[in-house]
């Protein structure tokens, strides 16, 4: 099993698509996990037949980091009560029928008035294996950055910034995401290749979650 899965993590990391049944890339199903997990003491968060279904079982958020050729990153001001007037990363979440990049395209043109092509996934961040977030990178290829008079339900306006410290943030959850972009544009810039290549997300429905550990082993 072990082969098999290096032979689907392999195709996936070149871009090829996947084919055949989802449980052949999966070496330690939900009932076995559960099952390991009530031997420990602890409750499984879900059944053996969970099925991760967007908006109602599972969450997806995409959230984009661009950088300019001032190395500056492109921010948003929240207009939701919540957080109004605090600066985030245009971000929120995917909506059913949408992929990855469709999602990201449709936040970053709604919250700074921006156009952009993705051009990479950057990262993908798991909270309890129900909430996901895809992170991506990319470039600027058309509209105009949002300024306070066009504020609306989706932000109060858009700049680059070039130091996040000078901002209200609405979470520093961001901060590690910023310095990453960074760094892979620093890495592409002199063609690093201890960094991955422009990659993007393969569009394949599915009925399980999987999440590959490395133990560094």
């Amino acid at each position: 099993m072990p082969d098999v899965v290096e032979l689907y993590v392999e195709k996936a990391l070149k871009g090829l698509p996947l084919e055949g049944d989802d449980a052949e890339i999966c070496d330690f199903t939900l009932e076995e996990q559960n099952v390991a997990l009530e031997s420990q003491g602890i409750s499984p968060g879900v059944g053996p037949n969970y099925k991760p279904v967007l908006g109602e079982t599972v969450t997806y958020i995409v959230a984009a980091v661009l950088l300019n050729e001032n190395n500056e990153v492109l921010m948003m001001q929240e207009a939701k009560q919540s957080c109004a007037g605090k600066w985030y990363l245009p971000a929120g979440r995917m909506e059913k029928g949408e992929s990855i990049c469709e999602a990201a395209v449709r936040e970053v043109q709604e919250e700074t008035g921006l156009i952009v092509e993705c051009t990479t996934l950057l990262l993908v961040e798991c909270a309890g294996g129900s909430w996901v977030r895809f992170v991506v990178t990319g470039r600027v290829i058309g509209g105009t950055l949002k300024t306070p008079a066009q504020a609306d339900s989706e932000s109060l306006q858009a700049k680059w910034i070039a130091d996040l410290n000078e901002l209200s943030l609405r979470a520093k959850d961001i901060t590690h995401i910023v310095d990453r972009a960074k760094a892979y544009a620093a890495a592409c810039q002199v063609q690093d290749n201890t960094w991955h290549q422009e990659q993007l997300p393969l569009v394949r429905s599915h009925k399980k979650t999987a999440v590959a550990i490395n133990s560094g082993n």
